[in-house]
């Protein structure tokens, strides 16, 4: 009986390790899936020695004349450490012709939006806002590169359907994310470009590569497959260990409920004939 038990806590233990991945793996595509939605059809990074540097916008001021291209905008954004959390927030800095949510396609919590312009106000995701434990009027100060970082007070919290947007990002005027990061006034973190045919996309990054080389050109439609494989891979590692472990177990648990082995029988018999050849 004990045996049994025990044979039948390992199928489970293994059954539920197998369920958890594929629902972990399954939960993660769908998060990345609406955050590559949210995003710009084509993102424009600087690599130096291999890795993303500031960009100057004014040498992408060609993609503008482009046909087919709506809009092109260099963001301010970078992730400053915060002790208490230990963690990263993501910084955003808002331009003052941008005064809705749609950097995070969100929608208003508690508290107001920031005006065009506004410095010294901040706008927190609202899970971010209740890690660190703040409401609408507080003043907060974020590490800067600054000497004297800008003041903050909270204006309001946002809610959006990327969870990881609520968690982590903060909302502030783009002045107020160059003071915190550091940024000169002529660089940019990156260049987002929205097209009024996302199937386009080839070809503005193919004229952005033959202006220069050193750019780094992401393309909304490419990071789907690259999140399936990512993820698909990280699932099939784990699943490929834990399916032999479950294989072996289900031989030994039918193995164990198709009844007595030869020898067990054989062992069995000449028990009984003993017993009953005893005087």
């Amino acid at each position: 009986m004990g045996r049994t038990i025990a044979l039948l806590g390992a199928v489970a233990m293994t059954t539920t390790l197998l369920g958890a991945v594929l629902f972990a793996t399954t939960a993660l595509k769908n998060e990345a899936e609406r955050a590559r939605l949210t995003q710009p059809d084509v993102v424009v990074q600087r690599l130096v020695g291999g890795r993303p540097a500031l960009v100057d916008a004014s040498e992408l001021g060609f993609v503008s004349s482009m046909p087919g291209v709506r809009r092109v905008e260099a963001r301010v954004w970078g992730y400053v450490f915060i002790g208490s959390l230990r963690a990263n927030v993501t910084v955003v800095g808002r331009r003052s012709d941008s005064v809705d949510l749609g950097l995070v396609r969100g929608a208003l919590a508690t508290g107001r939006d920031l005006r065009p312009g506004e410095r010294g106000a901040a706008l927190l995701g609202k899970s971010l806002a209740d890690l660190l434990r703040v409401r609408e009027g507080d003043a907060m100060s974020l590490p800067s590169a600054d000497k004297d970082p800008p003041v903050l007070t909270v204006i309001g919290t946002f809610d959006s359907p990327v969870a990881l947007y609520t968690s982590d990002v903060l909302l502030v005027g783009e002045a107020d994310a160059r003071a915190i990061l550091g940024l000169p006034g002529n660089m940019a973190t990156d260049v987002a470009i929205d097209l009024a045919n996302p199937e386009e996309a080839t070809v503005v990054t193919r004229a952005i590569r033959e202006k220069d080389p050193n750019f780094r050109v992401l393309d909304k439609r490419l990071l789907a497959r690259t999140y399936r494989l990512t993820y698909g891979r990280r699932a099939g590692i784990v699943l490929s260990a834990a399916l032999p472990a479950l294989l072996a177990l289900l031989i030994l648990a039918w193995d164990r409920m198709a009844g007595t082995s030869p020898s067990e029988r054989r062992e069995i018999a000449v028990d009984m004939i003993e017993r009953w050849c005893r005087p």
